[in-house]
């Protein structure tokens, strides 16, 4: 799979959208600090804890989010999130897509 191709699955698996707040990302701003809808791929898992490159361990993510979740794991991530009263995005059961 080319990079294009990847970032294209990364992108498309959160529907676009950040996987913590749920912010509209665009596309073409992937790694474009300061434009909106600005991207990077996310580890789930960090590769400081252990985590892979592999696609199954890679989500979108704004930058804010990216850099406040920085080496902990995604559901502590989500979870101080929530404790902080932030939106925490999530699949939707009936649609299933993110909201």
């Amino acid at each position: 799979m080319d990079q294009e191709a990847r970032l294209d699955a990364i992108f498309n698996k959160t529907d676009g959208r950040c996987r913590f707040c749920g912010k509209q990302l665009c596309r073409s701003n992937y790694g474009k600090r300061g434009r909106r809808g600005a991207w990077v791929q996310e580890h789930s898992r960090s590769v400081a804890n252990g985590g892979t490159t592999h696609l199954n361990n890679l989500f979108a993510a704004c930058y804010e989010c990216n850099e406040d979740k920085s080496g902990t794991n995604a559901a502590s991530y989500k979870r101080r999130r929530r404790k902080q009263g932030k939106h925490v995005a999530k699949r939707s059961w009936w649609t299933g897509r993110y909201q």
